[in-house]
């Protein structure tokens, strides 16, 4: 039988998953291995895509075979008048690409880059059926709210 874990936030709030810690915090729940992985394993697993995370991968569709880390950003800051910090758009991609949402190729070096090559990203077909998803839960949300009409 696999040892219960519990948990105990420290000073810094981190969680502490230790066996037999349960004496710190009376009261909460005690989770076995067995559980805490499966929890991580079904979050690890969600496919929602964050507010950025969705900008994003609409300025890669919109750019087509033109989207690398620069344009990708300029579209953004364009189109939602926000500015864009470039790590935040290469993180993002990144991110985007380990859920195999977009995909990324080199292209060729340019003088101008010092001969280091661009990389290209291209929205997947996952990332487009998360497009899809994300709308239309946004769509569910607003149904039948007087946006237009609401003062805050």
């Amino acid at each position: 039988m696999t040892p219960p874990l519990s948990h105990a936030i420290d000073k810094n709030g981190s969680i502490d998953l230790r066996p037999g810690l349960n004496q710190s915090l009376p009261g909460l729940p005690c989770l076995t291995q067995v559980n805490f992985l499966y929890i991580v394993e079904v979050m690890s697993n969600r496919d929602y895509l964050g507010e950025f995370e969705h900008i994003v991968l609409l300025a890669v569709l919109r750019l087509d075979d033109q989207a690398y880390g620069v344009t990708v950003r300029r579209e953004i800051e364009v189109r939602t008048k926000r500015e864009v910090s470039i790590g935040a758009i290469y993180a993002t991609l990144d991110r985007l690409e380990a859920k195999g949402y977009v995909q990324s190729r080199p292209g060729d070096p340019t003088p101008e880059r010092g001969g280091r090559s661009k990389r290209f990203f291209r929205v997947t077909a996952p990332g487009v059926s998360a497009i899809h998803r994300t709308h239309r839960a946004i769509r569910s949300l607003a149904e039948g709210l007087d946006l237009l009409g609401s003062r805050l």
